[in-house]
């Protein structure tokens, strides 16, 4: 992932800011006390996102930032779902040579995922009206 964010960094004339949630992993400097809400504005003012994380993509996406994605070793099922969903495939990094940075289409897929969050509101109120009959 470093080498694949570095590159990004050197060729956009970009800063690194790391976010780190396991700091027993990385031994380098990052930040590893970001709470939800700095989280949230660190993603929201960056210009370019380099993320192995579901929430990080997540919220690129929300942002509609320029991003790519190293899958983690564990848990990829959910980021992969994401990503080809919204035919988004090629922001995975499987290497350091082959990234693609072009800048994202937010139009064509701000629709797709619109449909699906309005899918998934309908499903949890649905659910929440059950369990109020139920209960």
């Amino acid at each position: 992932m470093d080498l694949i964010t570095r590159r990004i960094a050197r060729e956009r004339g970009l800063k690194i800011i790391k976010i780190c949630g396991y700091s027993r992993f990385i031994p380098e400097k990052g930040i590893f006390d970001a709470g939800p809400s700095e989280f949230v504005n660190l993603i929201s003012s960056s210009e370019y996102i380099v993320t192995n994380s579901f929430h990080g993509t997540a919220l690129a996406l929300i942002f509609e930032k320029n991003f790519n994605v190293v899958l983690p070793r564990n848990r990829k099922a959910r980021l992969t779902d994401l990503l080809m969903l919204i035919g988004q495939e090629s922001r995975i990094c499987q290497s350091s040579s082959i990234i693609d940075t072009s800048p994202i289409n937010y139009a064509a897929i701000k629709p797709i995922l619109d449909n699906y969050i309005r899918f998934s509101k309908q499903y949890i109120d649905s659910i929440i009206q059950s369990s109020e009959v139920d209960g």
